[in-house]
């Protein structure tokens, strides 16, 4: 089953996608499951997205790269935080590019 951590993960990983188009993208779409997708034409509108950038998110998560990265976490005892969940920092969801995605290592503590 894939879970929307694999979605963010596969959007942070599109090649092209930085942090500012992923919070475009995010506001447009409202979550990267949904900008996977979107139609050609609707990902074009969006500022700063070219061409070659939308058809590598048409063509989907990029799956094994993000499988791999998936298993790499797990095997260092380690989580993936999305901007959208509560235990995301605070203070770093407040500056004015978060990365969308963050890597952790241990045990998530509330």
């Amino acid at each position: 089953m894939i879970g929307e951590s694999f979605y963010w993960l596969g959007l942070s990983l599109t090649p092209g996608v930085g942090t500012i188009l992923f919070k475009r993208l995010l506001e447009r779409f409202k979550v990267p499951e949904a900008v996977f997708r979107a139609p050609m034409k609707e990902l074009l509108q969006i500022e700063g997205l070219g061409e070659k950038v939308a058809t590598e998110i048409r063509k989907g998560p990029p799956e094994n790269r993000v499988q791999k990265e998936l298993q790499l976490v797990k095997e260092a005892g380690g989580f993936l935080l999305t901007l959208e969940e509560d235990a995301y920092p605070k203070r770093l969801k407040e500056i004015h590019d978060p990365p969308p995605v963050l890597y952790g290592r241990g045990e998530l503590t509330k």
